[in-house]
């Protein structure tokens, strides 16, 4: 079924709009909630919160494009589920690694400034723009779908080495472009 057609779906309030995007994506959301959960169970819960997410907000909402919409819901879901747990000092997936990797690039939580959260995210969609496809892709797969290293280097056909110096490098790039747009890192 086409993704415009499940979206017809959710408008007409018809519960078939859950099963057929489970049905559809399921596999995938399971998995990358999986990849920053780190636990079958916890998993589970944010793929089906996403389903629950997903059908109170379409409508409003009518995404052209339902997986990306689907993967941020899930992702924005596993990531809370994430804190939780950590607060409770249990695993955290590899989203740990991935924050680590990040840290000296986050804004600090404290800093409710939106004109710096928007600069930022401005400056990471040109940064992204700037890239060609391979390493958009690579710096996408690590740090907006969290995949492990091993992950990536089994999808793009690179040695877990070469993706791990192409990662250091385009941070080095990113590290070097915020800074010359003004941005202390």
């Amino acid at each position: 079924m086409e993704d415009s057609q499940i979206v017809a779906l959710y408008t007409a309030r018809s519960e078939e709009a859950i099963a057929k995007t489970k049905e559809k994506y399921g596999k995938s959301l399971f998995g990358f909630a999986k990849r920053i959960v780190n636990n079958d169970s916890d998993a589970e819960e944010c793929e089906n919160d996403t389903y629950l997410d997903t059908w109170n907000s379409i409508p409003p909402a009518a995404p052209s494009f339902l997986y990306p919409f689907l993967c941020s819901i899930c992702r924005n879901r596993a990531i809370d589920r994430v804190r939780r747990l950590f607060a409770q000092k249990r695993g955290r997936g590899e989203y740990q690694a991935v924050y680590d990797e990040l840290e000296d690039f986050l804004l600090d939580e404290s800093a409710d400034d939106p004109v710096d959260r928007i600069a930022l995210r401005d400056a990471l969609d040109a940064f992204l723009a700037s890239l060609e496809q391979k390493d958009r892709r690579l710096f996408m797969r690590r740090y907006y779908y969290l995949c492990s290293v091993r992950e990536i280097a089994s999808e793009m056909k690179m040695s877990e080495g070469s993706v791990k110096t192409a990662l250091y490098r385009l941070r080095e790039k990113l590290r070097r472009r915020l800074t010359d747009e003004g941005f202390v890192i």
